[in-house]
């Protein structure tokens, strides 16, 4: 038990020194190094005439990639209820 809680400490603590080299080499908050965030907050209105960025991105610029995630979302929900469904009389 006591050598179970030890390698538990020393994973975490390994854990945690990972997550913060990583934390690191991000960019200072609100000094993003790519411009593809500029373009769309600057013509997301003209391109699409949304309002909502996060809307419009979802839905008009990424719109096949949604639905190929929904599908997919779709497809295992009924996977799943056809393998847990059981049998009537």
């Amino acid at each position: 038990m006591k050598g179970m809680r030890i390698f538990s400490l020393i994973l975490i603590s390994l854990l945690l020194i990972l997550i913060s080299l990583a934390l690191q080499d991000l960019p200072p908050y609100g000094n993003h190094p790519y411009p593809l965030g500029e373009y769309f907050l600057r013509n997301t209105l003209n391109d699409t005439g949304a309002t909502a960025v996060v809307n419009a991105i979802i839905w008009d610029y990424r719109g096949y990639d949604t639905l190929g995630e929904t599908t997919v979302l779709f497809t295992a929900i009924v996977v799943i209820l056809t393998l847990l469904r059981t049998k009537g009389k």
